[in-house]
């Protein structure tokens, strides 16, 4: 990969963007987000305050 392309992805819970330079670099950022943001890595929709209306 060049040097000057970046790669893009958002995590699927809250829809934040991360722009980096590396898949590295992007795994490492988005399960630091996961983790600060979201408590746990991997986080799903319904860990991120869905109702259960059971």
């Amino acid at each position: 990969m060049p040097s000057d392309q970046l790669l893009v992805d958002k995590c699927p819970v809250c829809e934040t963007y991360f722009v980096v330079g590396s898949a590295a670099d992007l795994q490492r950022r988005m399960n630091a987000h996961e983790l600060e943001a979201h408590g746990k890595v991997r986080p799903t929709r319904t860990d991120h305050g869905a109702t259960d209306y059971q």
